[in-house]
């Protein structure tokens, strides 16, 4: 009987490896993806690798931004949380492998015996001591499914990761960049202040000499008190900028050393690449990716919960009338090995309602992961737009803050000619110092652009040197100074 039951588990494993299958659908990126062609408005833009194969480091030539980024992988706190969300997805694949295994397991239990003959009303007990194995035969592919879901949740998080990253990457450039532009702005006001308290102190001695009327003083004061009124915005802005950065930096809300230039950042050419290399870049769209695979094998999860589980159990172990017996060899030996089937024949609709539910959710995550490519393409369109326009813009700005310098030259020769009113030299400050502030916003929203289009692209993160140094900064570090 023994050996009866020994062959028929051996023949239930064979028939396990041999016949099973994995039910539900095996996952296929959808073939209808908007990814052919190429980018709007990238017709004339050279076409070469994209920027966003480039590293961050190679891209903004600017060494106090790169110390800066530097800083920020190794202490901003959103990447510390994704980097903990990756040991958590990692665990949980470790626990959905170990469904492919065998349970093992032990246990001690005593069993009441009731006395011969029973008028005594006593109870003796007997003591068991069993080692015991159960196996669940993934014929279906309950586990596989279940495997395949874990670990697509897994890369999920990585992705997550790479995304935290590049984030953080370009909105540490996008503060840096504006910093720039504040301290920019501030130094135009500052120098045009000096100038127009200069002019204002003359126009006072003119005044009190009575050289000049009451009017053209008070006119230079006003001019001068508009432009000092626009200082404390700007120290607003920075004092802004600043907190925001320094908490990108995982830092107490402070200062952060002015930039040593202000001026134009030397950017490299916007190549761009192909449409459908978003798809293996962006972090954020392979990120959903990874969610509509783990929706598709959840489905096949479901759908083998309809179907028998078999498995195999078994049982060694040893009895005795008393616990002194199981030490001292007076015991019974205990072997137990054999098949196990369980099927679920009626649970009120439970089953169905589940898989019904995980095709459905399926179906909300694969039009999610199709918005995320129509927002990907979205985004680099409008950065391609952006860029195109910002740089009309300071063509134009420049040309105007040429124009207007000139004019404000030959005005003051004009009036100390006496042939115009001290008025238009006012009116002519006012239109340089608005040229000035307005070029130097273009050349942000130039450079904020340019950021937008790397990041848009899938820029901003390395899949070797960065990612690693990310996740283990002390071994990165050791392995550089190597």
């Amino acid at each position: 009987m023994k050996s009866k039951t020994i062959f028929l588990s051996a023949a239930v494993v064979t028939v396990a490896l041999l016949g099973g299958c994995t039910v539900g659908p095996d996952y296929e990126r959808p073939d209808d993806l908007p990814v052919t062609g190429a980018f709007r408005d990238a017709e004339n833009l050279p076409s070469a690798e994209s920027i966003a194969n480039k590293p961050w480091w190679e891209i903004f030539h600017d060494e106090e931004l790169v110390t800066l980024i530097d800083e920020g992988l190794q202490n901003n706190l959103d990447l510390k949380e994704a980097v903990a969300r990756i040991a958590e997805a990692d665990a949980l694949l470790m626990q959905a492998d170990s469904y492919f295994w065998p349970t093992l397991g032990a246990n001690l239990n005593n069993t009441p015996v009731p006395r011969t003959p029973s008028y005594n009303h006593t109870i003796d007990t007997s003591y068991t001591a069993t080692g015991n194995v159960s196996w669940e035969i993934d014929i279906w592919g309950k586990y596989r499914r279940g495997s395949e879901a874990a670990r697509a949740q897994l890369l999920r998080t990585e992705y997550g990761l790479r995304a935290t990253t590049s984030t953080l990457v370009a909105n540490i450039a996008q503060a840096w960049f504006q910093l720039r532009m504040l301290r920019e702005q501030e130094s135009i006001l500052k120098e045009t202040i000096a100038s127009q308290r200069h002019s204002m102190e003359l126009m006072k001695i003119k005044f009190d000499g009575e050289i000049a009327s009451e009017l053209e003083y008070r006119q230079s004061e006003s001019l001068l008190a508009s432009t000092e009124a626009q200082l404390p915005t700007v120290y607003r802005n920075i004092g802004i900028t600043e907190n925001a950065l320094s908490v990108l930096l995982g830092r107490i809300p402070g200062s952060i050393k002015a930039p040593s230039d202000s001026g134009q950042v030397s950017l490299p050419d916007i190549p761009v690449g192909l449409p459908s290399e978003l798809l293996e870049r962006r972090p954020d769209v392979m990120a959903a990716e990874q969610n509509l695979v783990q929706a598709n094998a959840n489905v096949g999860y479901a759908k083998s919960l309809f179907f028998p589980s078999i498995g195999l159990t078994g049982a060694l172990g040893i009895w005795s009338g008393n616990l002194e017996g199981l030490v001292k060899d007076n015991f019974s030996e205990i072997v137990s090995i054999g098949p196990t089937v369980t099927q679920t024949v009626f649970a009120g609709g439970r089953l169905y309602g589940n898989y019904k539910a995980t095709q459905a959710r399926h179906e909300q995550i694969l039009v999610q992961y199709r918005s995320s490519v129509l927002t990907a393409l979205r985004e680099v369109a409008d950065g391609l737009n952006d860029m195109k326009n910002y740089r009309d813009e300071m063509d134009k700005q420049q040309i105007r803050l040429n124009a207007t310098d000139s004019v404000l030259r030959l005005t003051r020769i004009r009036y100390k000619g006496d042939i115009i009113d001290y008025m238009d030299v006012l009116d002519a400050e006012r239109q340089k110092l608005s040229a000035e502030m307005d070029l130097s916003a273009s050349k942000y929203g130039y450079n904020a652009a340019f950021i937008r289009l790397y990041k848009a692209l899938g820029g901003g993160w390395n899949p070797h040197e960065d990612y690693a140094k990310t996740q283990n900064p002390e071994s990165a570090d050791k392995s550089n100074a190597e």
